[in-house]
């Protein structure tokens, strides 16, 4: 299956279990591998991540989307209102200041992660090599979609970053970042966890670590082992797995740092997953209702009742305004996604 193809195979996201969602998200198109749709692309995904369960083989899973992107090509997403641009502008030069970087991804309250200008050619160099490896033995969940105006014009550029550094993405390692999302908030969750010693490694927040921990132990894991990293520079982080440590399961918070984290964990025998805002919302039940695929259909009622969701207008054909996806204007550097293998 060559890439022209690929991006000819428009399909509307659609995982099982999410369907009320998905009556509110009226546009989701992504770009499924060997012309299947969206919910078979997902059942491959889960197939291959709970045998790797199941059978105690390593399975590295990470996501990318704004901060990768942003970490390997430096662009900012700008506002398209002049006011609201040259703002945004002066707030990043502040911020580029105070970091001593022109990178940085937050998420929650005293989280931020970024890292001096003079270490990101070495760090984009490793994360290239990282990015190998999880490619070769896992899956890459990419946020390769035509609705988000930020990533969307990134996609290219990103891809071509992938194509130098010799990053091969084949159909079984090519991944959607929502699957991650729907995996841990579906059906299957008792599953996933129940009886397992879960290893979790993610910066130390004091009351939302402590929920955590609780909250995977409440959903049935049998032990739960913490390693704290930095809440700033994972990619620069080195952690020690205790010898006697066989988890069944590893879960990582840590942006783009995952990446250095999955590299340090090749040696366990299970599925370590770049699990990022599951684990907020694991911590904090309420911050499941700010992002798609985080309420299934039997807890919609319970989150929205009959109402819609805040999110839905974001989520409308209107949004659909990205002529560089449907006119294949990625294909002179997106090679990396040329002839992908059928699975």
């Amino acid at each position: 299956m060559n890439y022209d193809s690929l991006i000819k195979n428009r399909r509307r996201l659609s995982i099982p279990g999410f369907q009320r969602q998905e009556a509110v998200v009226t546009r989701q198109v992504v770009f499924p591998p060997n012309g299947m749709s969206s919910g078979e692309w997902y059942e491959k995904f889960e197939q291959r991540f709970m045998r790797a369960l199941r059978e105690r083989q390593f399975l590295p899973v990470f996501r990318s989307s704004h901060g990768e992107y942003s970490f390997v090509t430096g662009a900012r997403d700008w506002p398209h209102d002049t006011k609201l641009r040259m703002k945004a502008m002066i707030a990043h030069a502040i911020r580029s200041i105070k970091y001593q970087s022109t990178f940085y991804s937050s998420g929650l309250p005293g989280y931020c992660e970024t890292y001096p200008w003079w270490t990101i050619g070495k760090l984009r160099r490793d994360f290239a090599g990282y990015l190998k490896m999880i490619s070769e033995q896992g899956v890459h969940c990419m946020y390769l979609s035509d609705r988000d105006s930020y990533p969307s014009r990134l996609h290219r550029r990103f891809l071509g970053w992938m194509n130098q550094n010799n990053i091969k993405t084949s159909a079984e390692s090519y991944g959607h970042i929502y699957f991650v999302y729907a995996l841990f908030n579906g059906v299957h969750l008792p599953e996933i966890i129940t009886g397992r010693r879960v290893l979790v490694v993610t910066s130390n927040m004091g009351q939302r670590t402590k929920a955590l921990l609780e909250q995977v132990a409440a959903r049935g894991a049998s032990d739960v082992h913490y390693i704290p990293i930095s809440s700033n520079h994972s990619m620069m982080d080195t952690i020690v797995v205790p010898q006697n440590l066989d988890p069944g399961l590893c879960l990582i918070g840590a942006g783009v740092g995952a990446s250095n984290i999955l590299n340090q964990l090749k040696h366990l025998r299970c599925p370590c997953v770049d699990a990022g805002y599951v684990l907020d919302a694991m911590s904090d039940r309420q911050l499941k209702r700010r992002r798609i695929y985080c309420v299934n259909d039997e807890e919609w009622t319970e989150f929205f009742g009959e109402g819609t969701p805040d999110w839905a207008g974001k989520f409308g054909d209107q949004y659909s305004e990205f002529a560089d996806v449907r006119s294949g204007g990625w294909t002179e550097d997106a090679r990396i996604l040329t002839d992908l293998p059928r699975i």
